[in-house]
């Protein structure tokens, strides 16, 4: 079902996720979806990931590795295995700035969101 919606950059052995996506299309006056894609996948490989992605400046309001969002926060709770990880880095797609990633190297963990807006 993820995979549906999220293109895995490798391949995915447990994840908790929640989707929500709005097929603007039809209707009076059809326009572009929405969505709000979140899921915390336990992967394969964490390198693939990163690739063309940057981390996230110092400082950047809502992007700190320092401090995990409540969206992701909760994500990670589903799993006691995944709660005791260490500190996450925080990486950003910079041509979708609604797409972020906190990648857990000690424990092959991918917390990531892309959205239509943020």
């Amino acid at each position: 079902m993820l995979t549906r919606y999220l293109r895995a950059k490798s391949p995915i052995n447990d994840a908790e996720f929640v989707i929500h996506y709005r097929d603007n299309s039809t209707g009076a006056v059809p326009g572009p979806s929405d969505w709000d894609i979140r899921a915390a996948m336990e992967v394969a490989d964490i390198a693939p990931w990163r690739t063309g992605w940057e981390a996230c400046p110092a400082g950047d309001a809502g992007h700190g590795t320092d401090l995990l969002l409540p969206w992701a926060r909760d994500l990670v709770e589903h799993r006691p295995a995944w709660k005791v990880l260490g500190e996450p880095h925080c990486f950003h797609d910079p041509h979708h700035h609604a797409a972020v990633a906190f990648i857990y190297d000690d424990g092959l963990l991918v917390v990531y969101r892309n959205a239509s807006e943020l």
